[in-house]
């Protein structure tokens, strides 16, 4: 028998063409994954955020100033029809990108042997506004924009580390009250449900801590500090929102009391105005039929008031006195409570 030479490189030859864009991809996914998932410990989590954050912003950035991009890109396409890394519109928009990073290669595409430069005076303007526009002024934006970001993040180092570590412990629990430790020995299942500081059951997904407790030693100490901060000053901002929503409640109080208080006393005008108009019209109407006087009246007759129609105004009266003591009275309750916060 004849010992066959197992040869490597001819069985990467022989895979498929297809085989090889989809290794290639997935070898680059599979790296960035395991950066991701690095980042989940707290040591390293501020770096990948810091990498994450910048890459999401360079992205909208690029696709605000895509147009100038594309733009240049086609520009070059129609100058440099003689330069190979400008033949087609693909290869000049790579070449555009390529370039915005600083490679630009401005002897070889100018003064390069067997390279005739059909439009001298507008490639050279374009290539020089390329330069001002792109490679001066949109990458000190980029690089200003990613050290402000990286600035705000070190602000918030601290809560961030935080909150990563938590998010890790949880995500450890997770996997130990999983199904897929479900047939765990119960001496085992025991051990995971003491050391376990977020998620002791499937039910209770919460845990109490004492922060002046000296026994406490499940978590941090410096964690259950921020944590105490974290609460103490979400109980203050509520506190601040309740008071000014009872201050605009007292305002709103205020403006009701004035506004009774105002048709309160049209209504006794009003009440007024009919009574005058009641007398006058007894004065000049007279008992024996005697009609009103032409030069001071109107034409029509007055119509005269219902039986205990006053009766009625004036309950009312009295029951809008009422209520407006009432609201007096609630309105001192509210203040009084309001000096005792």
């Amino acid at each position: 028998k004849k010992k066959t030479k197992h040869n490597a490189l001819g069985d990467i030859n022989s895979v498929v063409v297809w085989q090889h864009h989809v290794a290639a991809v997935v070898i680059f996914l599979a790296w960035l994954e395991l950066m991701m998932l690095v980042g989940r410990f707290p040591i390293f989590g501020l770096y990948v955020q810091m990498f994450t954050t910048v890459a999401v912003n360079f992205s909208k950035f690029l696709m605000a100033y895509c147009c100038l991009l594309v733009a240049f890109g086609l520009s070059f396409c129609v100058l440099f029809p003689n330069h190979i890394a400008f033949k087609g519109i693909p290869r000049s928009l790579l070449k555009t990108i390529v370039m915005m990073a600083g490679e630009l290669e401005f002897e070889d595409i100018f003064y390069g042997e067997n390279l005739k430069i059909e439009y001298p005076a507008t490639a050279h303007g374009m290539f020089l506004a390329f330069v001002l526009l792109v490679t001066v002024i949109l990458t000190n934006l980029l690089v200003g924009l990613a050290v402000s970001d990286i600035q705000g993040l070190q602000q918030s180092a601290g809560l961030d580390r935080l909150s990563r570590q938590a998010e890790l412990i949880s995500r450890l629990e997770s996997l130990m009250f999983s199904k897929l430790l479900r047939k765990a020995p119960i001496r085992i299942w025991a051990i995971f449900q003491k050391i376990a500081l977020l998620k002791t059951s499937r039910c209770r997904l919460h845990f109490r801590v004492k922060p002046n407790d000296p026994r406490e030693k499940r978590i941090p100490r410096e964690l259950i500090t921020s944590i105490y901060q974290l609460v103490a000053e979400r109980r203050e901002r509520n506190q601040s929102m309740r008071r000014k929503r009872t201050y605009r409640n007292m305002e709103t109080f205020n403006k009701l009391l004035s506004d009774d208080g105002l048709v309160t006393l049209r209504r006794k005008q009003q009440k007024t105005i009919d009574k005058n108009r009641t007398l006058s019209g007894n004065h000049y109407g007279g008992g024996g039929g005697g009609g009103l006087r032409p030069d001071t009246m109107p034409a029509t007759s007055l119509s005269q008031p219902r039986p205990g129609s006053t009766a009625a105004l004036e309950e009312t009266q009295k029951i809008i006195l009422k209520r407006l003591d009432a609201l007096r009275e609630d309105l001192e309750v509210v203040k009084n409570r309001i000096k005792m916060i």
